[in-house]
Parts: C-alpha cells; sequence; structure tokens
C-alpha cells in the first residue's frame, strides 16, 4: 500500500530513488521487527556471565540470496555479471539491494508487490525476550565499514568495560566509522540507533 502511494506521488513530480527501513517494535516482553534492504538490527547481550553475545536479527537483502536471486528471475528482470546487483528492467542502472521502498525503475507495478524483482515486502521477525538486551539499529554506512561483532564487541568495550554512557558509545562508533577520505570506506550515510530494552 505504501508503495502504491510513493509510487502516485514519484510519477507525479518526477523522482527517483528509494530507501530501506528497518523497524523495531517491543510490546511487553515481545520484539517485533521488520526489515528491507541493508540496514542491519543486532541484539547484544552484555551481562557479565555471557560476554560479548550477539545476535544479528535481519539480514542483508543482497542479490547473493537464493530466495531473492530467484524472485528477481521470475520477475525478468536480470543480474549484474558478478551477480551482486540488480540491473533495472531498462538497463540504464542498477541496485545492490534487493528490498526498497520506491526505486520504482526496479519494479513492474503490474506485478503484486511479492513478486516484484525489487520488493517493498518486509521480512518480520518476533522474538520473546527473557532478559535486558541492547539494541543496535544501523543503517549500511556503518555495515560497509565493520561487521555486526565488531560493533557488538564496541558496545561492550564502551559501556561495560568503559562505563560509557549510551550516547558517548554511539559518539565513539561513528567516529571510529566515518572516513577522513571522502572516496574512502566510511563515506556513506550513516544512521545507528543503540537501545536498551529491559524486561
Amino acid at each position: 500500500e505504501l508503495d502504491k502511494k510513493l509510487y502516485d506521488e514519484y510519477m507525479n513530480l518526477r523522482l527517483t530513488g528509494g530507501t530501506t527501513a528497518t523497524c523495531v517494535v517491543v510490546r511487553k516482553n515481545q520484539l517485533y521487527v521488520a526489515h528491507i534492504g541493508d540496514s542491519r538490527v543486532i541484539a547484544v547481550n552484555c551481562e557479565a556471565e555471557s560476554r560479548y553475545g550477539f545476535l544479528d536479527l535481519t539480514t542483508d537483502d543482497k542479490p547473493s540470496l537464493k530466495e531473492e536471486r530467484e524472485r528477481i528471475i521470475r520477475s525478468g528482470m536480470s543480474l549484474s555479471e558478478d551477480g551482486t546487483r540488480v540491473v533495472s528492467y531498462d538497463k540504464r542502472t542498477d541496485l545492490d539491494v534487493t528490498r526498497a521502498f520506491g526505486d520504482f525503475e526496479f519494479k513492474k507495478m503490474s506485478l503484486e508487490p511479492e513478486d516484484q524483482g525489487v520488493t517493498c515486502c518486509p521480512h518480520v521477525l518476533l522474538k520473546t525476550l527473557t532478559k535486558p538486551i541492547y539494541l543496535i539499529l544501523a543503517s549500511d554506512g556503518i555495515w560497509k565499514v565493520m561487521e555486526s561483532d565488531q560493533v557488538a564487541y564496541h558496545l561492550e568495550k564502551t559501556l561495560v568495560d568503559n562505563k560509557m554512557d549510551l550516547a558517548c558509545s554511539l559518539d565513539e562508533l561513528i567516529d571510529e566509522c566515518v572516513s577522513n577520505d571522502r572516496w574512502g570506506k566510511g563515506n556513506d550515510n550513516m544512521t545507528c540507533f543503540f537501545v536498551h530494552i529491559l524486561v
């Protein structure tokens, strides 16, 4: 429904582009995660008895995943020669994610959303929480520089070992990821949230 509304706006204003989305809702001890694209959510357990425990709650939607690749091919789209990018219907551009809002040059609106090469249908996860955790929600700019285990280690090091507050820990993480070189690794946009969930 949202993608159809966006489509009308995009066509009226002649816009291009798209976005990923990662949403988290906590209700009592139930954690809901809805996800499209390559933003990511990880859960980190910083309790003393299980140091450095983390869990990826999302998987980056990339053409290398079998399910994603098969849907792209069924929709009539193609992949780049190395299989890492989705090629638009008009062959003028490509995209490195397989799920997004917008990006209509990669969609046939005559197809159902779940059948489109680049779909807006999210993956949804429900998890029951049994202990306090930290959630890290971040855009791909962070994950292009650090892996999930490195971000989890950063959180544990700054919060548990160095007794920083969440805001300072987040500032330090962004500082570590941002490149001094305009064209270097770490020059993508970066959005990151640390959330402490108590149950």
